[in-house]
């Protein structure tokens, strides 16, 4: 039995490929998209990974990209199971480092017969023999990787803004290579304390943590409603652009947003102390952090074809810059002046304070917590902001 991971979008496709698998005596995670799926995967660390190639928010070429890119996961089998079908399509996915290409529709039996060569060849090149009560599989990072930082996504929109239809291009939405938008709300949640974590984890419950944390992207629908988002190593940042979506202001979203995040946080917190692996780690911090500031996103080319929309500019460094400037104080929220100003009546505002963002001076307000009605779902208490 081998530990095997299921990227797969489609409903139908995906519960076909899971029963046939766990029919063969596998054990079996699948998930329905490719930002969630390489969590999973850098979590769990599989024997093997079957994948689809068009899926939301990250594909399966970004996905193969990111699991050879990363030590603990490079010998890993990827199986792309994919609709893309022509020689260029299977050419670019081979020499991508896919161990195998099959399209669908799929003979159940030709994928049985992948998923089996690729795992004898996995223990033929490990040199493990199969345990008893073991799947036979797993392979134990070395010591030198343990410390192997959590790799660098830059993750597609979840929501692009609507733009005009250009006929030449057969009624597909067009966005211009670069866009700017006066303002934009920043939210970001991160682990302030990743460093002294990832000595005191193992690889392999530091990757968990991260997944505990992250999921919500693909879960929560006040994060889904986000307009742009980046995913790096222990931080993830959402733009919500300042305009009203389905009634709701862009500060409304963003302030649900800073809630479900707060949430995803004292999960993971309850998660971390119930491990016994982490014995004797530091506590858990997460920063969460609310601006509001211009933002320019660039249409940016990716290597096996297609284009990312990536936000750059001077909030989005901001953004990266903000935790190096926050004072060692106990504040789980903070919003600079910039966002409390634009959104009153939100927040119950605690102490504030001055500091150096890069060669910027700007005064941040600790929040306390946020006004109920304004919540999606029950208000998480006081206590998870201060």
């Amino acid at each position: 039995m081998a530990k095997i991971v299921v990227l797969e979008d489609e409903a139908s496709t995906r519960r076909l490929i899971t029963a046939v698998l766990k029919k063969a005596g596998h054990e079996v995670t699948d998930v329905d998209n490719g930002a969630e799926g390489l969590l999973t995967v850098l979590a769990e660390l599989p024997d093997l990974v079957v994948s689809d190639v068009e899926m939301p928010k990250i594909n399966g070429f970004e996905v193969l990209s990111d699991i050879r890119n990363t030590p603990e996961t490079a010998q890993t089998p990827v199986i792309l199971l994919t609709s893309r079908s022509s020689e260029e399509d299977i050419s670019h996915g081979m020499s991508q480092g896919a161990n195998a290409y099959l399209t669908k529709p799929f003979d159940p039996n030709k994928l049985l017969a992948a998923v089996h060569q690729q795992l004898e060849l996995l223990v033929s090149r490990s040199g493990q023999a199969s345990q008893p009560g073991g799947t036979g599989f797993e392979a134990t990072a070395p010591a030198e990787l343990l410390l192997t930082p959590f790799p660098s996504l830059e993750l597609e929109p979840m929501q692009a803004p609507a733009q005009a239809a250009d006929s030449a291009t057969e009624g597909r939405v067009v966005q211009p290579p670069r866009q700017q938008f006066a303002a934009a709300w920043a939210v970001s949640m991160e682990v302030h304390n990743d460093q002294a974590l990832r000595q005191a984890l193992p690889i392999q419950a530091w990757r968990t943590l991260l997944r505990q944390l992250f999921l919500p992207v693909s879960k929560d629908a006040a994060l889904r409603s986000a307009d742009y988002l980046d995913l790096h190593e222990s931080r993830l940042t959402l733009y919500f652009l300042d305009q009203a979506l389905e009634g709701k202001p862009g500060y409304v979203r963003a302030a649900q947003a800073v809630q479900a995040m707060l949430r995803s946080s004292v999960q993971a917190k309850q998660w971390i102390t119930q491990q016994p692996s982490v014995v004797g780690a530091p506590p858990l911090r997460v920063l969460t952090s609310l601006h509001l500031g211009p933002i320019e996103v660039v249409r940016m080319p990716l290597d096996f074809g297609g284009t990312r929309d990536t936000v750059v500019g001077d909030t989005a460094e901001f953004m990266q810059r903000l935790r190096d400037g926050e004072p060692r104080v106990a504040w789980r929220v903070l919003g600079t002046a910039a966002a409390v100003a634009a959104s009153p009546n939100t927040y119950r505002l605690g102490a504030q304070i001055d500091i150096s963002v890069g060669s910027q001076e700007v005064q941040v307000h600790a929040l306390q917590d946020m006004n109920p009605a304004l919540a999606q779902g029950e208000p998480l208490d006081a206590s998870a902001w201060i």
